[in-house]
């Protein structure tokens, strides 16, 4: 049964009695300020109840009483600032409860039986996380304080909030997956006993890395850095993740990448996100180059294996080269020269790339006729350009310090010509 936009502003307790057999109810975007006691009594057989966009700022501690077989509870997009402590008492083992969208400042409930828990968007400053979660997901609060074992807890998702102490989160050893990025955390955090550990989100956390803050974590597969003011990079300080095949550390201040160290203790790495470095272009293209000869790509490349937070990660990097390229440019690197050993043809074309993608499904001559067309005043005009470049040779050792970087100071050696 479906209940959408209405008028309706109270539900009588036993309003459903009748529908012994009902499995699935939604009344969404109602006028509902408060769910008394035994509201839902006679619902034996409800699997899904759906109360999202109604209104809701009070719930009675008895309200879902009988609710025997309910597995999904979406309560979501209301103005619920606080739920009775025994209000789940009485329900069964829930699959999924969503309270997201809320105003709650608290949520400690030890015998609440749900799998997964969704939170975010609320001002919570405390979570308890039972036995029986095993997905917690609660970006954007307030939270400094976790409580709970946690200990069948796999994905814990805790970015925007005021976590600084990760002692607690330490202690929950099958997580597979944790988001903490913009937590003031310790610098000197560690997650070593996170040893199943394949996913973990550290942006803009201050994080300080050390021999101990990785230490056994031979499970990762991502790991992302970015914006946290890092200047170097030591892989020796990787080296447990042997089957790492993520790195972004975009948005920090490195000033060289050693490639030879990172294929050493990084065999396994393939998408390397390096922008936003403070690097000129010609330094920026360098590493681009070195990247593809030791088998590495770019996060918007390659699709990598844990693809869950894919949609943060495309947004990280939006150009793919530094300059007034524009943000719809096609601009990019014609690596096939690359791997032919002509890295200054490829850096620097002397016709424009981009019309060469234009259709990547046929080829096409990108030659500037060299008779004009008739004239036709449908036709717009045609702009030829050329690229030339004064200065054509680039290091080839496999890491370039700052101070050897090609200055850019003034005008650019690429000038562009208009026929």
């Amino acid at each position: 049964m479906e209940l959408y936009e209405g008028w309706i502003q109270r539900i009588e307790p036993g309003a459903f009695e009748k529908l012994s057999k009902l499995i699935k109810l939604s009344v969404q975007e109602q006028n509902i300020t408060l769910l008394e006691d035994y509201t839902f009594r006679g619902l034996e057989a409800l699997v899904h109840l759906d109360l999202e966009v109604s209104k809701l700022r009070s719930i009675a501690p008895h309200a879902f009483d009988g609710l025997k077989s309910l597995e999904r509870l979406h309560l979501s997009e209301n103005s619920l600032t606080h739920l009775p402590d025994e209000i789940f008492d009485n329900i069964g083992s829930l699959y999924a409860l969503d309270v997201s969208y809320n105003r709650l400042k608290s949520f400690i409930y030890p015998n609440l039986k749900a799998e997964k828990l969704t939170l975010h968007y609320n001002s919570l400053t405390r979570l308890h996380i039972n036995d029986h979660m095993r997905f917690v997901l609660a970006n954007d609060n307030r939270i400094r304080t976790i409580t709970g074992t946690g200990r069948h807890v796999t994905e814990l998702r805790l970015n925007d909030n005021a976590i600084s102490d990760v002692t607690a989160i330490a202690r929950m050893t099958n997580l597979t997956k944790l988001c903490l990025s913009n937590n003031p955390l310790q610098p000197d955090s560690v997650f070593a006993s996170l040893t199943n550990l394949q996913a973990l989100l550290l942006s803009n956390t201050s994080i300080e890395i050390s021999e101990s803050t990785f230490a056994n974590l031979s499970s990762m597969i991502l790991l992302d850095l970015s914006f946290n003011k890092l200047t170097r990079l030591n892989f020796r300080m990787l080296s447990s993740m042997n089957d790492l095949e993520t790195l972004i550390v975009a948005h920090n201040r490195i000033q060289m990448i050693n490639f030879i160290e990172l294929r050493e203790y990084l065999p396994e790495l393939q998408i390397l996100e390096i922008c936003d470095n403070g690097w000129n272009e010609t330094y920026m293209e360098h590493m681009l180059l070195q990247m593809k000869q030791h088998r590495l790509w770019r996060y918007r490349e390659k699709i990598p294996k844990i693809q869950l937070f894919r949609e943060y990660f495309n947004d990280l990097c939006v150009l793919i080269l530094y300059g007034d390229f524009g943000k719809d440019s096609d601009y990019s690197i014609n690596y096939d020269l690359v791997t032919q050993g002509n890295e200054s043809e490829a850096l620097y074309p002397t016709s424009s790339p981009s019309l060469a993608h234009e259709d990547s499904g046929t080829d096409k001559s990108t030659d500037t006729p060299t008779t004009p067309p008739e004239n036709n005043s449908d036709l717009e005009p045609t702009l030829a350009v050329s690229l030339n470049i004064t200065t054509n040779t680039l290091p080839s050792e496999d890491h370039i310090a700052p101070d050897d970087q090609l200055k850019v100071v003034g005008p650019s050696p690429l000038y562009v010509v208009f026929q």
